[in-house]
């Protein structure tokens, strides 16, 4: 399972279309290449980011289907990348006196700001990561959807992605907040946070290590 897992994943992350008639570039055997080597060594990653490319088929196979069924596709596709996201800083949490995992809210929020920031360091015109008015209310915002589209009702899932969508800067559609326009917004900054460990592995290997970004 792993191993299709990690199969699975490299298939992302190459910022291009490519179809079975397509040249592969050296740049898209380099990327794979990488996202290999990153995954070898830290393979307690695989599941979650499995789950993150996972969400991000759903959601772009949401864009091209009728509209009666594109609303959930979009809305589980946004579902299984948040919790992918979660998933990488799930070590990071506090443990309360009885050993479990605790402020899943903050630690979210902690952990992905940082990395934010860090991305923006490396490209301070970043299209993608400078239109959020405010990162921690983004990053709230975007982690309050994921409980939002398993346990609300048809209006405040309206609000909340609404909501999380202005929040990201309105990067795609503006003035659109279906889920599948709320999706593509979200997933264009989730991108970048995985485009910054492509040359920051040490990031990531510490926060799978439970270690918070600083």
């Amino acid at each position: 399972m792993e191993s299709l897992q990690l199969q699975n994943f490299v298939r992302f992350n190459t910022h291009q279309h490519i179809s079975a008639f397509d040249n592969i570039s050296d740049e898209f055997c380099e990327r794979i290449t990488k996202w290999m080597q990153i995954l070898s060594a830290n393979r307690k990653a695989i599941f979650s980011l499995n789950m993150i490319c996972e969400g991000i088929r759903d959601i772009a196979r949401s864009v091209g289907e009728q509209s009666f069924r594109r609303s959930k596709i979009a809305r589980d596709g946004l579902f299984k990348t948040i919790s992918g996201l979660e998933g990488l800083n799930t070590d990071c949490k506090p443990l309360d006196r009885n050993g479990y995992k605790t402020k899943a809210t903050d630690t979210f929020i902690d952990c992905w700001r940082v990395i934010w920031q860090k991305a923006l360091a490396v490209d301070p015109t970043n299209q993608f990561l400078i239109k959020a008015p405010d990162i921690n209310i983004a990053l709230r915002n975007i982690y309050s959807l994921r409980s939002d589209l398993a346990h609300s009702g048809p209006q405040l899932m309206t609000t909340s992605l609404t909501t999380a969508k202005m929040s990201c800067g309105e990067l795609f559609n503006p003035g659109q907040y279906d889920a599948s326009s709320v999706g593509i917004s979200i997933l264009m900054i989730i991108d970048e946070f995985l485009e910054f460990f492509l040359t920051n592995e040490i990031v990531l290997n510490e926060m799978l290590d439970g270690k918070k970004p600083d």
